[in-house]
């Protein structure tokens, strides 16, 4: 790897979900982000299209620093004198560029200083701290010092503001603090500051914000699986020196559930359902991902992400770079041991024994008429959308989403990968039912057949028009799934993406549900069922999924 291909843009970041085809809604291509130009004649878009805006710049500036920092990081592990190097240059331009905050911003933004959003500064700090963490001792490494007391003291500025917000609870704050508290961490190492243990074990650190963001059947509090995964790897990174087994034992238990909580929602291939905002395929996310469960592993026995992990690094395709492989030493003790007993985790996820083994017989699907309401299989993307056969797309940092799907791709039809495991989470092999009732999900599994009925509060703004839809997947195939999202740069099929045009769900004529929450109704060893009662004025509904015995059926 040579650091003659990392060339830092010479521009403050803007916003990355702009990098996006105002025509197709997909997000642009990332081949330059490591150049530190923006491609000659416009950014590409996989249907042909040249696009060349200030937005389009800007959200290009923001993945091509996103990508710079993690390549620097990888760096540390590879060619540390490059490594230093870089961060030294990073150094020098973070004081060029970000003497205040980026005017440029939206409004509705928590504002940056090298990005948009301080959200992204966080993302971006977080690689570059870990990176000069890795270097400390390395000659050079000082020149990097007063870049990291820049991005802590900007991290705590910005999370000071969502606090006096009310936002405490913000999927933001865990970023913020894990941007502290990895500079501080540097810092210390470097021998250049006394540690910090506010950004983790203060007031609004990341330890009481696991327990304010996150509910108590392990999910947080969005119960959207890409935020979720979001705020548990900005958890996990928070901990890089800590012995998982001595945090306090809500905490611990707490972050063990999230983990449990990706486990019980993937397939047995290792998909991940991609429930309310997230993206559907998307290289560098499977990247996220990788280094979630690479961090899983060491913080808590029997993770049971093996199959999560197999997919992801499939999905990454050429964009995987290896630096999930340079964690082994992060935490300084062994994982976190099973819980015995009863525990957060195990009392709030509902098991259920699992029926007779079928026969495997494929499963189907027999909607019909509830009362008013019209039971429809639609919403999944077709050719020439966003999200539709043959699409894909990714790049960069990145949090929020870029989907895609089809044929062709990682997911997509015929495709298979991933190695089967128990997806039991650290509690164990599951059920052929489980439940999670804070976030309001049913996961049904069994003969091939992998069900997910989403019935829970709304999500907030990254909430989907998507009560009572019913996902159907089976190995190596997505037959009804959740169809993700797009760069939020693009407001009509982000619209389109969140709203009930686009998923399996009851519908009243052409009316558009209203934000509700469906509540559970009945559980048994082969079915749950779950009702809405405020999705359309004067008109309630009701939602049964059932087990057969190679046969799953919703009405």
């Amino acid at each position: 790897m040579d650091d003659d291909r990392v060339v830092l843009p010479a521009e403050r970041g803007g916003w990355w979900h702009a990098y996006v085809c105002p025509v197709h809604g997909t997000e642009l291509a990332h081949d330059t982000l490591l150049t530190g130009t923006f491609p000659a004649g416009g950014a590409a878009c996989r249907y042909g299209c040249r696009v060349d805006t200030d937005a389009v710049r800007g959200g290009w500036a923001a993945l091509a620093h996103q990508a710079c920092a993690r390549r620097i990081r990888l760096l540390a592990h590879t060619a540390p004198d490059r490594a230093v190097r870089l961060l030294g240059e990073y150094a020098r331009r973070y004081a060029e560029l970000a003497v205040d905050r980026n005017a440029d911003a939206a409004s509705w933004m928590l504002t940056g200083r090298m990005f948009h959003q301080a959200l992204s500064d966080a993302i971006w700090a977080v690689n570059l701290g870990h990176a000069a963490w890795t270097l400390a001792g390395h000659p050079g490494i000082d020149a990097a010092v007063p870049l990291l007391r820049s991005v802590a003291d900007a991290a705590r500025q910005a999370r000071a503001e969502l606090v006096g917000q009310g936002r405490f609870d913000s999927n933001y704050t865990a970023w913020l603090n894990a941007a502290g508290g990895t500079a501080a961490g540097a810092l210390a190492a470097i021998g250049a500051a006394e540690p910090d243990p506010d950004w983790l074990t203060g007031e609004h650190g990341n330890l009481a914000h696991a327990l304010a963001a996150t509910r108590a059947d392990g999910w947080e509090w969005e119960a959207s699986t890409y935020y979720h995964g979001f705020v548990l790897r900005a958890y996990l990174l928070s901990l890089r020196g800590t012995e998982p087994g001595a945090l306090p034992a809500a905490v611990g238990d707490r972050i063990t559930a999230m983990i449990g909580a990706l486990a019980g929602l993937a397939t047995d291939d290792g998909r991940l359902p991609a429930l309310h905002d997230g993206p559907y395929v998307r290289d560098l996310t499977a990247l996220e991902w990788l280094e979630l469960c690479a961090l899983a592993d060491r913080y808590t026995a029997g993770a049971s992400l093996d199959a999560v992990a197999a997919w992801y690094r499939v999905e990454a395709g050429t964009a995987l770079d290896g630096l999930a492989d340079h964690l082994g030493d992060w935490f300084t003790g062994p994982p976190r041991g099973a819980p015995t007993g009863s525990s957060p985790a195990t009392d709030a996820v509902t098991a259920v024994a699992a029926p007779s083994p079928g026969a495997g017989r494929a499963a189907t699907s027999s909607p019909r008429d509830s009362g008013t309401a019209t039971s429809v299989a639609g919403g999944t993307a077709g050719a020439g959308s966003p999200n539709g056969a043959g699409s894909s797309h990714g790049a960069g940092s990145s949090h929020g989403a870029g989907s895609s799907h089809g044929a062709g791709s990682p997911n997509g039809a015929g495709s298979s990968h991933g190695a089967g495991s128990s997806h039991g989470g650290p509690h164990g092999a599951d059920p052929a039912v489980r439940r999670w009732p804070d976030a309001g999900l049913a996961v049904l599994r069994g003969n091939g057949i992998h069900a997910v009925l989403d019935h829970g509060p709304h999500g907030g703004s990254h909430g989907h028009h998507d009560k009572l839809a019913l996902y159907l997947y089976g190995t190596g195939a997505a037959w009804q799934p959740d169809p993700g999202q797009v760069p939020y740069g693009h407001p009509q099929w982000r619209a389109h993406y969140a709203g009930a045009d686009a998923h399996p769900v009851l519908r009243v004529g052409d009316a558009v549900p209203a934000e509700c929450t469906g509540r559970l109704v009945a559980a048994t060893p082969t079915s749950v069922t779950a009702e809405v009662t405020d999705a359309y004025p004067g008109s309630g509904s009701c939602g049964t999924s059932n087990w057969r015995p190679g046969t799953c059926w919703t009405c």
